[in-house]
């Protein structure tokens, strides 16, 4: 990209060649645009150019030949710099010949001609240095533009912005709690931590407990330091579905790590990372202004293939069906292409039946005994939904427990085989059928004169709890063919006793050898019981005066 307003170019013989030379000196005006266009270099101790006759050598790029080129003026280049006698900073000055080339090939506007970019050294006379210089035909100044991050260029600015938009999104973080500064042998919940004298050490085991959210986000904050002592004394330990990915280390200047030691989170620094031998970090080591340096460490980024599988509900009784939801969420900036996964369905089936119902919004969902299988694309934030749901076996014979697990072989998923990552496993616990009926009312009373008709709205209530998935039905019968009363041998026939649940319009009669049924349900009740009531009525016959009785057996019967 041009580096100024347009300037006289340099001589044409130096654009027609096909391979490096020494020119002459360039005039006046060509050697005052190199000033203006290039990029100094020092080398120190390398040997100077000639007096009074600089080096020169230059390479002309096509446009339209991508970057392609940028290799091989990359090797002529090095090659060049040998025969001058420059090693030193060889690989600086290759660096920035290239970087200036392939810039100006992917931005500048062609020109006209069969030239279109050229890139050049020069070590001017006595100098220690060396001039990086690349021309284009586009006369523009220029100017910042937005990364592309799926694109070759703009990837370092689009990082370096994206870098310091989370670490002071991090740094402003409100503070939770403010802490010693040494945190090995403590156990720590979510929250985000400040260091009372601005620096964190780690020596032995720094516990994090997510307290079963696998959400749940940790942020330590350092004004300036972040260090872990060495010799594995030194351990970022997760517990109850804490992750690697939602723990942060802001640290105002520097981190290091001591050898052999073991820290889980990213650490977002102002300054430097140095990371010393033997060290696993579970997570992101980011720099703002100054380096990340690294001796046989291993790193793990966070997973970017996020899967998560759940039950709709915790516990299932013999008859009832479970449904399964499993999400499939590619949080990286990139495609995820042929994602996959397996859900071993052999602990669950041994105490239910598949029901054949598995669907996906994207994708490919398959069954086969015992395992269900999942594959698909998904672009950068995309995600997935597979269902599927389960009948448990009625009676259930298995273990009692419907246990799945899924793992997936797609790098950088937090499912894969030999994971622990509770968000991957599922258990509905299945529990037996039971029903009780409590709190029945313990007597009614009827009273009128012969041939009146007396009725008593909700006589009789009682609550039934039930955890049946296919309802319960509620009766009553009489112990006896007839209401009796001491002192007389009348009696009144118990099927003058009409009953009738609250609410509806019609009685049935009472009986002494079959049960009426006075309320029926599907589905089991509400957690805390069903309400049911009982309106009675009787029309009384001409029998003498007494207290006429009999007992009512009402019984809860799950249904089959």
């Amino acid at each position: 990209m041009a580096a100024g307003p347009p300037l006289p170019p340099l001589r044409t013989g130096v654009f027609l060649m096909t391979s490096a030379r020494q020119l002459p000196e360039p005039d006046s005006a060509s050697w005052s645009w190199i000033t203006a266009a290039a990029r100094a270099v020092p080398s120190p101790g390398s040997p100077a150019g000639p007096a009074g006759f600089p080096r020169t050598a230059t390479w002309p790029v096509a446009h339209d030949g991508g970057l392609r080129p940028v290799a091989a003026v990359r090797a002529s280049a090095r090659a060049m710099l040998q025969r001058w006698g420059i090693t030193e900073r060889g690989d600086d000055i290759i660096l920035v010949l290239s970087e200036l080339l392939a810039n100006a090939l992917l931005h500048a506007r062609p020109g006209p001609g069969r030239w279109r970019v050229a890139a050049g050294l020069l070590q001017p006379c006595q100098a220690q240095g060396v001039l990086c210089a690349v021309t284009d035909p586009g006369p523009d100044w220029p100017r910042p533009r937005p990364g592309d991050w799926l694109g070759e260029s703009g990837r370092g600015l689009q990082a370096q912005n994206d870098l310091t938009a989370a670490y002071n999104a991090a740094a402003a973080t409100p503070t939770t709690a403010t802490i010693p500064v040494e945190l090995g042998g403590t156990t720590l919940t979510p929250g985000v931590y400040a260091s009372s004298a601005g620096t964190f050490g780690i020596n032995g085991n720094l516990t994090l407990d997510a307290q079963g959210d696998p959400n749940a986000v940790f942020i330590f904050k350092a004004a300036s330091t972040l260090i872990t002592a060495s010799a594995s004394a030194s351990r970022v330990v997760l517990v109850n579905g804490a992750q690697a990915a939602n723990v942060i280390w802001v640290v105002g200047s520097s981190a290091t790590l001591g050898t052999s030691s073991l820290l889980r989170g990213s650490i977002l620094a102002q300054a430097s990372i140095t990371v010393t031998t033997g060290v696993t970090v579970d997570g992101r080591l980011l720099a703002r202004t100054a380096a990340v340096t690294l001796d046989t460490a291993t790193i793990t980024a966070p997973p970017s293939l996020i899967i998560v599988s759940a039950a709709d509900v915790a516990s299932a009784t013999p008859g009832s069906t479970v449904h399964y939801m499993v999400t499939v969420t590619n949080t990286s900036d990139l495609p995820a292409a042929g994602a996959t996964f397996t859900d071993a369905l052999g602990g669950v089936l041994d105490d239910a039946a598949y029901d054949g119902d598995a669907a996906a919004t994207r994708g490919v969902v398959s069954f086969a005994s015992p395992s269900l299988a999942w594959s698909g694309s998904l672009a950068a934030g995309g995600s997935a939904t597979i269902t599927f749901s389960v009948t448990v076996n009625n009676p259930d014979n298995g273990d009692g427990v419907l246990s799945g697990m899924i793992t997936s072989a797609t790098p950088g998923s937090n499912c894969p085989i030999g994971g622990t990552d509770p968000r991957c496993s599922s258990a509905v616990a299945v529990i037996p059928i039971t029903i009780s009926l409590t709190g029945l009312s313990s007597s009614i009373v009827l009273s009128g004169l012969p041939g009146t008709t007396v009725h008593q709205l909700h006589a009789v209530t009682m609550t039934v709890i039930t955890n049946s998935p296919s309802g319960y039905d509620v009766t009553v019968q009489a112990t006896s063919s007839a209401l009796t009363a001491l002192g007389t041998t009348d009696t009144i026939p118990v099927s003058d006793l009409l009953v009738r649940e609250s609410g509806e319009t019609a009685y049935q009669p009472l009986s002494g050898t079959i049960p009426d049924l006075i309320h029926q349900q599907d589905g089991p009740s509400s957690p805390s019981g069903d309400l049911i009531s009982n309106d009675y009525e009787i029309n009384i016959p001409s029998v003498l005066s007494g207290t006429y009785s009999t007992s009512l057996t009402y019984i809860a019967t799950t249904t089959p």
